[in-house]
């Protein structure tokens, strides 16, 4: 990395609006967005130091215009040690954090899939254990009357098998 840039705003729309004026004012690259949290928003880029400097410059600028207070801070570090990436690119792009986002989604239907394939599983499994056990207490019901009935009608039978047995 040869110069990393941060602009960090209060609120999103400062946040895209900066990230926007930055990569058409300079050749660098959006490398990561942060959520800092109350509503703050820190916006960092890449690429040669005058870039980035004009980038930045330019960013801040835009962020200014757009109403009093939105910027909260810009800084540019030429030649950050290597260590930063560990620090700035664990979200590297915006572009992943969507995928990534879509990936749980995805995860979520699926889990959710699965839950209600298994309640299904369950619930007929406890009809038939209820089928089970009304045949056991009813002679006077055919199994494929049980067959017909439903859960609701299948417990109703068997409280009234208990009550009569």
């Amino acid at each position: 990395m040869q110069a990393l840039g941060l602009i960090e705003t209060n609120g999103l729309i400062a946040a895209i609006e900066s990230s926007d004026v930055m990569l058409k004012t300079s050749e660098v690259s959006l490398i990561n967005r942060e959520f800092v949290g109350g509503g703050l928003v820190t916006i960092s880029v890449c690429g040669d130091v005058g870039a980035v400097k004009t980038a930045v410059d330019a960013g801040a600028s835009a962020v200014d215009q757009l109403g009093e207070n939105l910027l909260v801070s810009k800084h540019v570090i030429a030649r950050p040690d290597s260590e930063i990436d560990k620090i700035v690119k664990n979200k590297k792009d915006t572009d992943t954090s969507v995928e990534s986002s879509q990936e749980v989604n995805d995860k979520q239907v699926d889990n959710s899939e699965k839950t209600n394939s298994k309640l299904a599983e369950l619930e007929s499994k406890r009809i038939n254990e209820l089928r089970t056990m009304l045949k056991n207490k009813s002679a006077k019901i055919s199994d494929a009357d049980i067959q017909k009935m439903s859960k609701k009608q299948i417990i109703t039978e068997i409280l009234n098998a208990d009550k009569e047995g």
